[in-house]
């Protein structure tokens, strides 16, 4: 509302030429008529068309050209040349075979047992597994090199036979190992119990690109060792060399849709469609490396857009995501964006995406809510950290009270090194959830120079929430913009029985003087509170400027004998002490942050502020 009143009044000045006290009457008409109508919130398209302030790239969209596709792929040449008619054992090193008709195999179509090898489909059809075990492509020996399979489709027959718990076995294509494995153009149709479309055992290289997997099947007999569209796997301690998987079209994936295990991933300008059947099922995961410019859409009973390892960079892709199905394990799982648990996420950092979270009460055929967490995220090591920046994730219940939350710090947090700026972060429910029966929200992760903005107008919305009274709620927010939403609308649960710690602050530059006025350089500041939340050190620079954090005050149930109440409630910080070490001496001062402004000069002989 205040925004868009003072957009108001500046066009009426600037579109009325006449005397200032006409403006000024017609202005406050106006205003009193905006007083009078109800406030229009946000809606989540507008919010889905906005961009973080001086985003590094351009944002990710739902209707983004990434590219993906079933589309044939340049044949690597050979020495010689095969011509196929049926199945094969192909054994001839630098060779291409190339198929000149389409085939039905009882068993296994193609047995691949030489490197520098190309199966050229050449645009024909594949049924393997009609009456017998086997796969349509079987890369039978270890670390062949060289190979290439492409240009055609490949389906799983009618035998429908089951791999086995991790998805090894009847596949469409399955490699023991392979070095520099190329997989393009391919259509890939499976089906059976525990079948992964692509299954590389273990991989030095490989380049999977414009290929279309259709997974038939609904059966996962073990969800911890999961069944995927494209998995790509490192043997013992060999490793992997760079794995691209690109441009590809993944279809009503049962579990998974692209896993890598090992180092260095590229996967890049994918669209997946995730049809969960189980709990955890993700579009991509990776150990390593960066996932970019896919496009990601998950429905079902637990469907989660990424789940990025340690240090995995995860750039310009848009996720979208609904459980639609119960799941026989938890009833209503909800869905996510983008999660990360368990301590195997250090070093994470995302930007340019969007994750969005679908939700919906009464949304599931049995009844029960559809919900979720656009960001289902926590650092339970104090040292690791993760920073999400220039993203959009927002959550919508769609008109309904479902639980949909924008950032879900929900993981165990111990880390003040979770950080999340310069986002746009939206939703009807609430945008921040800092705990619910999943995990707590301690350490206190940042919330540094958001947009915070409410959709819609749901009555039960609260901008800050938290869900679980037995464990730490606490967190940093700084210089964060609230867009149809109030900071200090915060809901926790009556008689917490631990700390819940909310803190608001303002950045300040100090300029530290030599008691002769001359800058301290390279000084060490010190700022340290009886919480954990404001500990910082850093060092002056040329000017003897040094920019802190300080709070200014805290939504708390902390009391002063280190203890906590049972309701939190409003306090300020009028005292704030930092200590200086300069050439072998500390003093002391005592800030107000109150009355300090955003520059504040101390010269080294002065103690309070």
């Amino acid at each position: 509302m205040k925004y868009h009143t003072v957009r108001a009044i500046t066009f009426l000045r600037g579109h009325i030429p006449s005397c200032d006290r006409c403006w000024w009457i017609l202005a406050l008409v106006f205003i009193l008529l905006l007083a009078t109508s109800p406030a229009r919130a946000a809606t989540l398209e507008e919010v889905l068309a906005m961009t973080p302030p001086d985003a590094p790239g351009p944002i990710a969209r739902r209707d983004m050209d990434i590219g993906a596709s079933r589309q044939d792929v340049d044949i690597i040449p050979r020495k010689h040349t095969v011509m196929l008619q049926g199945p094969s054992l192909l054994d001839q090193p630098d060779t291409h075979y190339i198929l000149q008709n389409d085939i039905v195999a009882p068993a296994t179509a193609f047995r691949i047992a030489a490197s520098r090898v190309t199966l050229d489909l050449n645009g024909h059809s594949v049924v393997y597994n009609e009456s017998e075990e086997g796969c349509g492509v079987h890369l039978e020996k270890w670390w062949l090199e060289d190979v290439q399979v492409a240009n055609g489709s490949i389906r799983q027959g009618s035998n429908q036979c089951a791999g086995e718990v991790h998805g090894m076995g009847c596949n469409p294509v399955f490699s023991l190992s392979a070095k520099k494995l190329r997989l393009g153009g391919l259509s890939l149709t499976y089906s059976g119990r525990d079948v992964a479309g692509i299954f590389v055992r273990g991989s030095l290289g490989a380049d999977i690109g414009h290929c279309e997997l259709i997974d038939n099947g609904r059966e996962v007999t073990n969800r911890h060792q999961g069944i995927d569209a494209i998995r790509v796997t490192a043997v013992d301690d060999i490793g992997l060399d760079t794995v691209r998987i690109h441009h590809n079209v993944i279809n009503n994936a049962r579990q998974m849709g692209i896993r890598v295990h090992g180092k260095t991933a590229d996967i890049n300008n994918n669209e997946i469609h995730i049809n969960s059947v189980v709990t955890n099922s993700f579009g991509v995961s990776i150990s390593d490396g960066v996932i970019h410019q896919n496009k990601i859409f998950g429905a079902g009973a637990h469907p989660i857009g990424i789940w990025p390892g340690p240090g995995v960079k995860v750039h310009t892709n848009y996720v979208e995501t609904q459980n639609t199905a119960a799941s026989g394990e938890y009833g209503s799982a909800g869905s996510a964006g983008l999660r990360m648990t368990w301590g195997k996420n250090d070093g994470v950092e995302a930007w340019c995406n969007t994750f969005l979270v679908l939700g919906k009460e009464d949304g599931l055929p049995n009844g029960m809510d559809s919900w979720g967490r656009a960001l289902f995220v926590g650092l339970p090591d104090a040292k690791q950290s993760a920073l999400f920046h220039h993203n959009i994730i927002a959550a919508t219940a769609q008109g309904t009270d479902a639980k949909t939350v924008a950032v879900g710090v929900v993981c165990l947090n111990t880390s003040p090194d979770l950080v999340f700026r310069e986002n746009i972060i939206a939703s009807d429910w609430c945008p921040i959830l800092l705990g619910d029966d999943y995990g707590h929200s301690g350490g206190y992760p940042l919330f540094e120079n958001n947009d915070i903005i409410r959709i819609g107008d749901n009555s039960d919305f609260h901008t800050i929430k938290n869900l679980y009274r037995y464990r730490p709620a606490t967190g940093r927010f700084l210089n964060n913009r609230y867009v149809d939403a109030e900071q200090d609308d915060i809901a926790f649960p009556s008689r917490a029985e631990d700390v819940q710690d909310v803190i608001m602050g303002k950045t300040i530059t100090l300029h530290l003087l030599n008691p002769d006025g001359s800058p301290m350089q390279e000084t060490h500041v010190a700022m340290t509170l009886s919480n954990e939340a404001t500990t910082q050190a850093r060092a002056t620079d040329g000017h003897g400027e040094v920019i802190l954090h300080v709070p200014v005050q805290a939504y708390t149930n902390r009391n002063n004998n280190g203890g906590h109440f049972f309701r939190p409630r409003w306090v300020k910080y009028t005292k704030v002490p930092i200590q200086i070490h300069a050439d072998g001496h500390v003093s002391g001062a005592v800030l107000n942050p109150q009355q300090i402004d955003d520059v504040f000069t101390i010269s080294l002989h002065q103690h309070t502020y």
